[in-house]
């Protein structure tokens, strides 16, 4: 299961903790409402324009295309891996 761990994840928990964001927390939420804004922003108790700004910034700090299938399939089991480990 190692094999499926992503360090852009790790970095992303680490700039949570130092910054005192919820970019992990955004990023699960969204993947699991398959990126549903509406859904998601209820989901975060957040405006869809926040959520929107940190989808955006999440691709950013991620470097990653969050609109390819493969991505975000890669992502759910590296987030649920992390979940498991905690």
């Amino acid at each position: 299961m190692a094999a499926f761990r992503w360090e852009a994840l790790d970095d992303l928990a680490r700039y949570d903790r130092l910054h005192h964001t919820d970019y992990v927390k955004t990023l699960d939420c969204y993947l699991r409402c398959e990126r549903n804004l509406a859904l998601t922003s209820k989901e975060l108790f957040i405006h869809r324009n926040t959520l929107i700004y940190r989808v955006s910034r999440l691709s950013r700090l991620l470097d990653c295309d969050l609109e390819d299938a493969a991505v975000r399939l890669r992502l759910l089991l590296c987030l649920e891996w992390m979940a498991k480990q905690e």
